[in-house]
């Protein structure tokens, strides 16, 4: 089992033989127990399936975009390669011009999250900690304004109160439970703002200590009154999904992620979508597939055709 540093086994967070549990140190040792899955993330390509829906005023759907990437470790991240697109491939000169454009994308991507992760490290006090995947609306439009948002299960960990811990059981391994709301007095970045509107369910494995799913909603009047538990939303109703997948390997790794507006336009700073990834087909980088080069990209000395 992966351990925090520091933690002492006799203090460990769920005891052997009781039900008593340490919400705090559970949720520190699951921050840092995902986020080191996560570094080994970097060892492994994967596919990637994003749905992306536009919806209008009334949830309903506008325009639907399916594609399907390849992802490949490079510079401490993963580029994406789109290998198809509406259910047709796409033509490999495409695919080509996507890899050589792959380094200038990555800056860019990594400039944008680096920002929105130092703006949420400033608000929990912890710049110095490791941090999980970052998903989400990578780049829209609202208007005429671009609107890019990263998230990861560490902005909810750091920035919520957590209660109520039962346990369940998911996909045969046994889980705690905990409710959460967002924190009280905390200044909450434009990019995370999200999360202090919703509250929700955590599932932690309880041999691992991983967070293997998160849901979050928008809360009924009733849900906001602490004295009573959270009533569960309904699939439609989460504002947010995260599921997590343990590999025969033992490592943790991102297997469902949703983020669902249902309509309003406020929730997202302005994208009013439902999207959704799917992440499947792990493979070692370096012993399951071939090396796979990025070219860096080039100065266009004329139009492409």
């Amino acid at each position: 089992m992966l351990r925090a540093e520091g933690i002492n086994n006799d203090s460990a967070a769920t005891r052997q033989g009781s039900d008593e549990v340490d919400i705090p140190t559970l949720l520190r040792e699951s921050d840092f127990n995902g986020a080191t899955n996560h570094e080994r993330l970097l060892d492994y390509t994967y596919t990637q399936k994003r749905t992306r829906r536009k919806l209008d005023t009334h949830s309903k759907v506008k325009d639907e975009d399916i594609s399907i990437f390849e992802a490949y470790p490079v510079m401490g991240m993963h580029v994406l390669i789109r290998v198809s697109k509406n259910g047709s491939p796409v033509p490999e000169a495409k695919m080509l011009e996507a890899r050589k454009r792959a380094g200038e994308d990555l800056t860019r991507a990594e400039t944008a999250a680096t920002d929105q992760r130092t703006a949420v490290s400033k608000a929990a006090a912890g710049s110095n900690l490791k941090r999980h995947l970052s998903v989400g609306m990578m780049v829209g439009s609202s208007g005429k304004k671009a609107v890019s948002i990263f998230w990861d299960l560490s902005d909810f960990l750091r920035l919520c109160e957590f209660s109520a811990p039962r346990r369940d059981t998911l996909n045969n391994r046994e889980t705690i439970v905990l409710d959460f709301r967002a924190r009280s007095g905390l200044n909450f970045p434009k990019g995370k703002s999200f999360i202090a509107r919703l509250v929700g369910r955590l599932w932690i494995d309880k041999l691992d200590h991983v967070v293997v799913r998160l849901e979050g909603w928008l809360p009924s009047p009733a849900s906001l009154d602490k004295s009573k538990g959270l009533a569960a939303a309904s699939p439609a109703e989460s504002a947010i999904v995260y599921e997590q997948a343990r590999l025969p390997t033992g490592e943790w790794f991102p297997h469902y992620v949703r983020m669902n507006s249902g309509g309003d336009q406020t929730l997202f700073n302005g994208l009013n979508w439902d999207l959704s990834f799917e992440f499947s087909d792990y493979k070692r980088f370096n012993t399951d597939i071939k090396q796979v080069e990025i070219e860096a990209p080039k100065q266009k000395t004329s139009k492409a055709p």
